[in-house]
Parts: structure tokens; sequence; C-alpha cells
């Protein structure tokens, strides 16, 4: 590893998040990371918003629905890069309607978060939504 720093220095040789994503607090899209986890463990859901912890602690203060319905939308962020993962080995239509609906997921907040043809973002959050449908009737489908 101490070569590697030596050739990049500015490098980061942590483990990639499983998914990226976002919340929304005050009109602001704020970035989500789910990190890979292996084995038991606990989680604060709202560690992984990218905020600072005195920004989060006035939103709080200020703003407790938001606040909370930020802390859940993480855990749905959580839910879904996780249900991501397990149903990778899924055969069929759903793996592959799963991956259009994390892809259109994970596009949204970006989308937002830029500023730029924030119309874009309805056709996501849609897209996901109708995707997410479909894999869920298709996984329930195969269940039976």
């Amino acid at each position: 590893m101490d070569i590697y720093r030596d050739l990049y220095p500015s490098g980061d040789f942590s483990m990639p998040a499983m998914f990226e994503g976002g919340v929304a607090l005050r009109d602001q899209m704020y970035p989500v990371e789910i990190p890979l986890g292996f084995g038991k463990f606990s989680i604060n859901p709202i560690d992984f918003i990218k905020i600072s912890r005195t920004e989060l602690k006035l939103i709080f203060q200020h703003y407790s629905e938001q606040g909370w319905r930020a802390l859940y939308g993480v855990a749905d962020l959580w839910d879904f890069a996780y249900g991501a993962d397990d149903l990778s080995h899924v055969g069929g239509d759903a793996r592959q309607l799963f991956t259009n609906a994390r892809s259109s997921l994970a596009a949204t907040p970006r989308i937002l978060s830029g500023n730029v043809d924030i119309d874009a973002a309805v056709q996501t959050i849609c897209l996901t939504a109708e995707l997410e449908r479909f894999r869920f009737n298709l996984v329930h489908i195969q269940r039976l």
C-alpha cells in the first residue's frame, strides 16, 4: 500500500460505495453513499448523508419532519442498494429491470443537485417508479 501511496499520493484506495443516491432537505439535494458491509453491524442512517453535523442539527431543530424524512430516505436507499445486490443472482427480466431502476434512481439526485435540466429529473423519477413496480411484480410472480 505504501508503494501505491507514493505513486498516487492523492488516490483513494478505500472500497467504493455500493450505491450513491441522495435526499432532499430544505429544497436542496444532499448526496448519500451506501457503503459495502459484511456480516452483522449496526448503522445510523443519518451518518450516510454528506452534510455537516451543524447543518443537520439545525435542520432537526427547525425542520424536524424533513430530518426524519431524510433519515427514512437513507434507510430506503440502503434497502434498495442491498436488495439490488441480493437480486443480482436472479435470472430473467427482474434483474435487468432492477438494474435500470437503480441507474435511474442514482441519476435523479445528480440531476437535482446540479441545477441543470431539472425537468429531466421528473423523467428519471417516473422511470424508476415504473421499473420498480415491474420488478416487484416479477419477483413475486417468480416466488409463486
